[in-house]
């Protein structure tokens, strides 16, 4: 029978590289598709900044706190100074305020991106412009006729 590995605070933060700048505790080990570090703990595989939280703080507070947010808004952080519990509201309205707001993971494009295709998509052909930003000219279509990102308004 194999013993099944429990972590424990100081093992994530030994590591991690330590910023001395911010404080951030960045993960060094093995992560997810979307950038958060990742381990085996306790036979289940767990994002580290959501352990490390646990660890330090304790189970969220109610179920619906089920988002372990970070403020640093850096995915590799693991310290616990810079995570809490927040509803899954609550979150994604931080996410909003500080501009980290993905709408999904598999998004390509920032505000930004999109703010500026929309401003000065008559300059150039569309393919190049796809090409450029690393997306399929469709997207750049739904874009350009209001069918996606629709929250970004270029002023007249």
């Amino acid at each position: 029978m194999t013993k099944m590995k429990h972590f424990t605070l100081d093992e994530i933060k030994a590591r991690c590289e330590i910023d001395t700048e911010n404080g951030c505790w960045l993960w060094r080990g093995a992560t997810t598709g979307t950038g958060y570090g990742k381990v085996k703990h306790a036979g289940h595989s767990v994002t580290t900044h959501r352990l490390a939280l646990t660890l330090a703080a304790g189970e969220p507070p109610t179920p619906k706190h089920e988002a372990a947010h970070g403020e640093c808004h850096d995915r590799a952080c693991c310290n616990p100074a810079h995570i809490s519990w927040k509803t899954r509201d609550e979150n994604r309205a931080d996410r909003k305020r500080d501009g980290t707001d993905t709408n999904g993971f598999r998004r390509k494009l920032t505000d930004l991106q999109v703010l500026l295709y929309k401003r000065f998509s008559h300059i150039g052909p569309q393919a190049v412009w796809a090409r450029e930003l690393g997306v399929e000219p469709r997207t750049l279509a739904f874009i350009r006729n209001g069918r996606n990102w629709k929250h970004i308004q270029v002023a007249a």
